[in-house]
């Protein structure tokens, strides 16, 4: 069996940006009319394939109305840090770009490099479906759906309404967890994702999205280099489901491996 990654699947929520406008339909702000600019009130995480429950951090009355996101991001980042890959649904393009610019502003330590799974381009990569939201992935998935909101809940927390934020910070929550389910039944039909367990020895072959070493033959696998044999895994996910992930061998076929190679 594989030693499993540290995967840390996570979500933020943050401040609307506030400023003056002309018009209700103008298309650019420019920066002289910015009153505040976006700050995290809440996040939620969770580690993935263990049994530890999602927990998150919010801020206090204080912090929202001095727009102080310093404590709670500094948690985050030394969670983030820890991970070997992080999970986001649209992180690539929100939830990772936020935080590495409150990271900036708060003259925290930069989180480097790191390895990350956005659930949103999988999705929209992988399945024709008409939308690609997490509300809808979970409920076509039968994995649930996301707590409805709507504008007030941001316009409360701003002001400074402690039960706001605190359902706020709910909200993100079960974002999480449903993101963890959805990344779950995802897993066994995208390709082309970083790997979530290692071999503890040289050599050792295993699946490298459940660390299994159960397979079955599927066949052969061919590339203009050569044939490579090709296998399906039996083994298991975390949660229990199967896992199914298709995998080449190592070695090709050097019996049909064409001595030229097509232009």
């Amino acid at each position: 069996m594989g030693r499993q990654l540290k995967v840390l699947v996570y979500d933020i929520e943050t401040a609307p940006i506030v400023t003056h406008t002309w018009r209700p339909d103008m298309r650019f702000i420019p920066q002289n009319m910015m009153i505040h600019d976006i700050f995290v009130m809440t996040w939620s995480a969770k580690w993935w394939g263990t049994d530890q429950p999602a927990y998150s951090a919010r801020v206090t009355k204080k912090e929202v109305l001095d727009r102080n996101d310093k404590r709670v991001v500094t948690k985050l980042a030394d969670d983030m840090r820890k991970a070997d890959v992080l999970v986001a649904h649209n992180g690539d393009k929100f939830d990772w770009p936020i935080v590495n610019g409150r990271l900036l502003l708060n003259n925290l330590e930069p989180l480097g490099f790191k390895t990350k799974i956005d659930t949103l381009k999988l999705s929209r990569k992988h399945f024709g479906f008409s939308h690609h939201n997490l509300d809808y992935l979970g409920k076509i998935f039968g994995e649930g759906e996301k707590i409805p909101t709507n504008w007030d809940l941001w316009a409360r927390c701003v002001a400074g309404d402690t039960k706001a934020i605190k359902e706020m910070s709910d909200y993100c929550q079960n974002d999480v967890d449903l993101l963890d389910r959805v990344f779950y039944r995802m897993l066994p039909y995208v390709d082309r994702v970083a790997r979530l367990y290692e071999a503890v020895h040289q050599e050792e072959d295993i699946c490298l999205y459940c660390g299994s070493k159960r397979k079955e033959s599927r066949g052969r696998y061919r590339t203009q280099a050569g044939t490579f044999p090709k296998y399906r895994c039996l083994g298991h996910l975390p949660d229990g489901s199967t896992c199914g992930k298709y995998r080449r061998g190592r070695a090709s076929n050097r019996h049909n491996k064409a001595e030229d190679y097509p232009l």
